[in-house]
């Protein structure tokens, strides 16, 4: 069972959730002045009755349908949001709706930011739901779309990570493999020969969370041995069967990405039958399989421009807050991104004022996390956004 809740305001992703269940009259929405909608997939048919009839006792609206994706039975509820929260304390002691009632309370607490997740990276304590935390981007690759080969040499890359923590970055995410489309696959060999150094140089002078942006467990068990803290997977764990027991092994943290297909393919003509449901069921294995693997330190990433055309990568932000229903931290990464120069008619050295547009946008719409390349800039960005979205400085 998969639960999202949805702000009614977003008209756009009542109307989207509405269209793809059951193509209702969206008027049913205006009803609801300071509600929410919860959308429950995978529903089996023996609890629909009892959500419905509780719905309508807490004055919700109830539509069933079909999931457009495997065609099973989902479930629109439109709620008060106090209300939502009494459903579920009204299934909190029934054992059959015991799931439900853990999701849905998770899926309210994450999607009103009221939800506080306390995680530890070293040294370095973060607690999510606070404020926004930065994650610099370090490539030490030849080839990468946006700095490929500026920091290649080992010396550079330490200074620039330095630099970067200096500036205010809260993690630094380490990558030597391009993962840009169209790019080519290396070995690992190749790729370690490039973060393990820089991973080893940095830790010796800095505590800062290390991240290592890759999908190879073999790159991700040295470069955790080497100091690193996290694993970015952009396959969120499905590259390569091993990652998920070495990450456990380690203690570490992950960040599970969405992409469809690889990198070499996965621009060439992404279709979804339904985008934010795809996604969301993707990251929901990959959470519950990090889980079932003993990881315990979890976050999500939905992938912007990982398979996805322009569009859809605005259909992403503007509904980002969806995912906060997965109960962990949701980190996004716009930075410097080709939609951003198909809006803007940019190249990448001149795409500064559109991230950070794009980054604002993101805070707003729930990131917990943002990956950037300038983080002087974007922490500046994103304090001010952090003082609107918290009403306080």
């Amino acid at each position: 069972m998969l639960i999202r809740a949805v702000q009614l305001t977003n008209y756009k992703a009542v109307k989207a959730n509405l269209e793809n269940i059951c193509a209702e009259d969206i008027e049913l929405a205006a009803q609801m002045l300071d509600g929410i909608l919860l959308r429950i997939d995978d529903v089996q048919k023996e609890v629909v009755p009892l959500i419905s009839s509780s719905a309508d006792k807490l004055g919700g609206k109830f539509v069933a349908g079909k999931d457009p994706i495997h065609g099973s039975l989902s479930v629109l509820v439109f709620m008060e949001k106090a209300a939502a929260n009494e459903l579920v304390k009204i299934f909190s002691s029934d054992p059959m709706m015991l799931e439900f009632s853990q999701k849905l309370g998770i899926a309210l607490e994450s999607f009103n930011h009221d939800r506080r997740i306390e995680y530890v990276f070293g040294t370095s304590r973060f607690e999510f739901g606070t404020r926004t935390f930065l994650m610099g981007i370090l490539n030490v690759t030849p080839d990468s779309f946006s700095d490929g080969g500026r920091f290649f040499d080992q010396t550079d890359a330490v200074l620039h990570a330095l630099q970067m923590v200096k500036d205010g970055a809260d993690i630094i995410d380490v990558g030597g493999e391009s993962t840009r489309p169209g790019s080519e696959r290396i070995d690992s060999q190749t790729e370690l020969a490039r973060v393990l150094p820089v991973i080893t140089k940095i830790r010796q002078r800095s505590t800062i969370p290390i991240s290592v942006d890759t999908y190879k467990a073999d790159v991700a068990r040295a470069a955790l041995d080497a100091g690193a803290n996290i694993v970015n997977d952009i396959s969120g764990l499905t590259f390569d069967d091993r990652m998920a027991e070495v990450v456990a092994e380690k203690r570490a943290s992950v960040v599970l990405m969405h992409t469809k297909g690889d990198p070499k393919t996965m621009q060439d003509n992404p279709v979804y039958v339904d985008l934010i449901e795809e996604i969301f069921e993707y990251l929901s294995r990959s959470v519950e399989r990090a889980r079932r693997s003993g990881i315990e330190q979890i976050m999500i990433d939905p992938g912007i421009g990982f398979g996805k055309t322009l569009e859809q990568n605005l259909v992403i932000i503007d509904r980002l807050n969806e995912f906060r229903s997965l109960g962990v931290p949701v980190l996004i990464g716009v930075s410097r991104k080709s939609f951003i120069g198909k809006i803007l008619g940019m190249p990448v050295e001149s795409r500064l004022e559109g991230t950070a547009a794009a980054v604002a946008a993101s805070i707003m719409k729930g990131a917990d996390i943002v990956r950037v390349h300038d983080v002087k800039e974007m922490l500046r960005v994103s304090r001010v956004v952090d003082a609107i979205r918290r009403e306080r400085v």
